[in-house]
């Protein structure tokens, strides 16, 4: 997202100028090493940037984003929508693209994956884990459980209010993509110059 003064209407505009220079086209997201900094990192690699050129302003959250944003000390911005939505709203914002397979209700945007960066995309995502050494039986108890919750008015409601997306990717297939999402992180991490 950038302000809606901004000279950039899309992405494609944001990451030619950071492919120009990369030190002016400054980013403003959460934490270091965090998944809004491995997506500024992950849109560099595919444009042919090396990350550590990359000026990415790591806060502590939505707020901080936008008063850095809005300001101008900073060009672009990453947060989660429920931190910003009433800006965007407000139309003190505007959203150049989102990640995830679709754009969240009221927000008029292409996806990552429909601009073709849908690799670069990293989706915040939150499961029940329990320690090792849990029979089969005991597993499947506890994915019963957490289904059963997942169906209830009141996690519906959950859903709605934080702009969160419910995806049911239970067992074995949860733990591939906690594995995927490690890789993925790794990765980007080096890139930085924050992994080994």
């Amino acid at each position: 997202m950038v302000p809606a003064r901004s000279p950039f209407h899309d992405l494609r505009s944001v990451l030619a100028a950071m492919r120009k220079d990369p030190k002016r086209t400054s980013w403003v997201g959460g934490s270091l090493g965090g998944p809004d900094h491995i997506m500024v990192a992950g849109l560099a690699k595919a444009e042919g940037v090396s990350a550590r050129k990359v000026t990415y302003v790591p806060t502590g959250g939505g707020g901080e984003v936008l008063n850095l944003l809005l300001s101008g000390a900073s060009k672009v911005g990453i947060s989660t929508l429920t931190e910003v939505r009433p800006q965007i709203e407000a139309g003190k914002l505007r959203v150049l693209a989102v990640s995830g397979d679709k754009a969240p209700e009221g927000i008029d945007a292409p996806t990552f994956g429909e601009l073709g960066y849908g690799d670069e995309s990293v989706v915040s995502v939150g499961g029940v884990m329990a320690p090792p050494g849990l029979s089969d039986d005991e597993q499947r108890a506890i994915v019963r459980v957490v289904d059963r919750m997942r169906r209830t008015s009141c996690w519906k409601r959950a859903l709605r209010q934080n702009d969160w997306k419910d995806v049911w990717v239970p067992g074995k297939k949860y733990g591939a993509l906690v594995d995927k999402q490690q890789r993925q992180v790794g990765q980007a991490l080096t890139a930085v110059g924050l992994g080994s």
